[in-house]
């Protein structure tokens, strides 16, 4: 008996050994790792550095996304590194670009809209006049928005150009097959007059992975559509958009999303 004891004890002692090196499996060490890499961008806003978190914050998110399958608990991190993003592009003037990525934090973990951002100066305040719309709310600035049935009227609804209605492909070090194809992904977004979107909110499915709901929301501006029109004009329209994505077996050190080829 003692030496069964001895031999489970001494197995025990080798697995405790090799556990470092288990861990490194893609998601079980890694969240402490972005949490200080997003640290390092807060750190960078504060120096004024919004060039480099502008183009820092997206390649972090690429990266979480394609190692984080095995953590369901990541929409905080994701929404700190959008919000890092939405700030530095609010102090570059790319105010759309910011305000979407403002929306898209709120979206991922809406407890981020009481951060305090006072100390941004421009970015606070272009960003605390954008709230997150709740579903269904047509603000006034979009009050050319029809509601309700038109009658006796021509309505085209908004289409999505063909060269960009396709799958999201999301590569992932975590994914054991070579693809894998999940439910499709739900957002609310408005159309302005040019087919660009804005204000979006997320419908569907409410328990989506946060690096899915990440992706498909950093890439959703980069597929606009041909917009609606009433009576021949062009006219802002709100619409739910649906998106498939992909997920395909990738390289941890190439980690990205793309469209698809």
């Amino acid at each position: 008996m003692d030496q069964v004891r001895f031999r489970l004890a001494a197995c025990l002692a080798c697995m405790l050994i090799a556990l470092p090196g288990w861990a490194q499996w893609p998601g079980e060490t890694a969240p402490s790792v972005w949490w200080e890499q997003t640290a390092a961008l807060e750190l960078d806003l504060q120096e004024g550095k919004w060039r480099k978190v502008a183009k820092q914050a997206p390649r972090l998110g690429r990266e979480m996304t394609a190692k984080s399958w095995f953590h369901t608990d990541l929409r905080r991190l994701f929404a700190e590194v959008s919000l890092f993003e939405a700030i530095a592009l609010a102090n570059l003037n790319q105010d759309d670009e910011a305000v979407w990525m403002w929306h898209a934090a709120q979206n991922l973990h809406r407890p981020i809209a009481d951060r305090d951002l006072r100390s941004y100066g421009r970015a606070a305040k272009l960003l605390y006049e954008h709230p997150l719309r709740a579903r269904g709310e047509i603000p006034f600035r979009w009050r050319e928005i029809p509601r309700g049935p038109i009658r006796g009227t021509s309505l085209v609804r908004p289409k999505r150009v063909k060269e960009v209605d396709k799958p999201i492909i999301l590569q992932s070090s975590a994914v054991k097959t070579e693809r894998k194809i999940t439910r499709p992904v739900k957002v609310e977004v408005i159309y302005d007059k040019t087919g660009q979107p804005h204000q979006p909110v997320l419908t569907f499915p409410p328990d989506v992975h946060p690096a899915v709901a990440w992706a498909v929301l950093r890439t959703l501006p980069d597929r606009p559509v041909l917009p609606a029109r009433l009576d021949g004009e062009p006219i802002p329209y709100l619409t739910d958009v649906e998106h498939t994505f992909e997920i395909l077996r990738g390289s941890s050190r190439t980690p990205d999303f793309e469209l698809a080829s």
